[in-house]
This record gives C-alpha cells, sequence and structure tokens, in this order.
C-alpha cells in the first residue's frame, strides 16, 4: 500500500511489539519513521528493514516523555518533508506494585508517556493523517485498560485512558477518510514485564501481536484484540472474564 511519499511512524519501534509492528509494516511495503530512545537500535533495525524489504526507512531518536515531543518529531518530519499517513502510537510503560510505595516520579512517567505523548503526537499529526487519500492511527492500550487494576493502578488507568481517547476519536472522524483502531494485547513475551518489575506467565508472541493489528487495522477494525489471548496475569480472571465477554463476546476467545 506504499505511496511514495506516505509515511508509517511508528513509536517504541526498537523492541518489542513495536520492532514487530515495523516489521509487518515493512512487509506491507510502508515506508517508515521509527520514533525510540536508543537510536544505535534504530539504526540497526532501518538497515535491517531497508535491506530486506526495499523500503524507505527514517529514525529520530528521542525520549518520548518530554513534553515538547510532539511538536519536535513533527517539525522534524515537515523539514525533511515527510509526509505520515499512517500513526502507531505503540510506546508504553508500566510499573507494578502498591501504590504508595511506588516511586512517584517512575509512576508520574507512565503518565507523560502513555497518555500525555500519545495526545501531543496525535494532536500535531491528525491534520497531516486527513489529508492523505487514506489515513489510520492505531493506539495500543491494553487488556489491563479495561478494569481498574490493583497493583498496577497508574498503569491501568493510564491505558483505560487510551482506549476511552481512541472511541471519542472514532466518533469524530467517523465521517473522515481515517480509520481509527485500538490494540488490546494482554501479556506478551517482551520485556515489558521486567520493565514493569513483575513476571508473565504463558504470553503471546510479539510478531504475532503485530500480524494481526496491522491486519485487522488496514481491513478497519476498530477494536483490535489478538485470538486467544492471553490475560494480564495480575487481573483477576473472573472479574475480567465477566467484563469482557459483555463487550466483546465475538472478538475474544477467552479460556
Amino acid at each position: 500500500m506504499s505511496i511514495q511519499n506516505n509515511y508509517t511512524l511508528i513509536t517504541g519501534a526498537s523492541k518489542g511489539i513495536g520492532k514487530e509492528l515495523a516489521f509487518k509494516c515493512a512487509k506491507e511495503k510502508m515506508n517508515l519513521i521509527l520514533v525510540a530512545r536508543t537510536e544505535d537500535k534504530l539504526k540497526e533495525l532501518k538497515g535491517k528493514l531497508e535491506k530486506k524489504y526495499n523500503i524507505k526507512v527514517e529514525y529520530y531518536p528521542i525520549d518520548l516523555t518530554k513534553s515538547s515531543v510532539g511538536e519536535e518529531i513533527y517539525d522534524w518530519c515537515i523539514k525533511k518533508g515527510l509526509m505520515v499517513n499512517m500513526l502507531i502510537n505503540n510506546a508504553g510503560i508500566g510499573l507494578f506494585g502498591e501504590f504508595e510505595k511506588l516511586n512517584l516520579d517512575n509512576q508520574l512517567r507512565v503518565i507523560d508517556l502513555n497518555i500525555k505523548t500519545i495526545v501531543s503526537l496525535t494532536h500535531y499529526f491528525l491534520p497531516m493523517i486527513k489529508n492523505r487519500n487514506k489515513g489510520y492511527i492505531l493506539n495500543v492500550s491494553s487488556v489491563a485498560g479495561l478494569y481498574p487494576l490493583g497493583y498496577a493502578s497508574v498503569y491501568s488507568a493510564t491505558k483505560s485512558f487510551v482506549s476511552l481517547f481512541t472511541e471519542a476519536l472514532q466518533y469524530e472522524l467517523k465521517d473522515s477518510s481515517v480509520i481509527v483502531s485500538c490494540l488490546y494485547p494482554g501479556d506478551t513475551d517482551t520485556n515489558f514485564f521486567d520493565d514493569a518489575n513483575t513476571k508473565a506467565d504463558l504470553a503471546m508472541k510479539p510478531d504475532i501481536v503485530a500480524k494481526i493489528a496491522i491486519d485487522k487495522l488496514l481491513s478497519g477494525k476498530t477494536k483490535i484484540f489478538p485470538k486467544y489471548i492471553k490475560l494480564v496475569s495480575k487481573i483477576p480472571k473472573s472479574i475480567l472474564k465477566h467484563t469482557i465477554s459483555k463487550l466483546l463476546k465475538k472478538d475474544l476467545n477467552i479460556k
């Protein structure tokens, strides 16, 4: 679906689901803008994707928790003449533990990345995306955002914001050429749980999550649940099963 000067911008692209989203988009012949904090990983990924898929790849290393992140990345794209028709807000972090015992600055950083960064990037790039022939926004939430999650109170609350923000945008853009979708991963085999000071049991492979996400996004699906999803380990399953079954009985196979 690549058009000469259309680019897909992916945040958190250097590892985990973000990296696999980059590979899946490259396979679909999309030009890419990769955004993450670690420049050497982005540079290495750029080389691999360009060589294997013969696409154009740009990268921008930045701390995505910066307050000016949306404006900074947008201005850089404009200066380089890069037109974004797909925005994938993937970057996110979480912390697990008792709220009062977790470091406050770290919890505020979760809010900055999981909420402020998505709002900022979407605000700056939405007009550009609307002006393309066909546009897409994919926000990565979590099944943890479907229910208040004890011992991950800030994380689950931020992911709930992502879900509601996405649904609101879907309504506002329902008559436009922009598809707005939300991805709800469960436990996924990445280093997320190491960063969050917890551990997943059985988890989905990130390449499978990425494939399902992009295939369904391109087909116009607005709520994307990987099939046979592994529930987030810390949520009481009896509660989560009841919550999700009411919402999405046809989209989710819960065992």
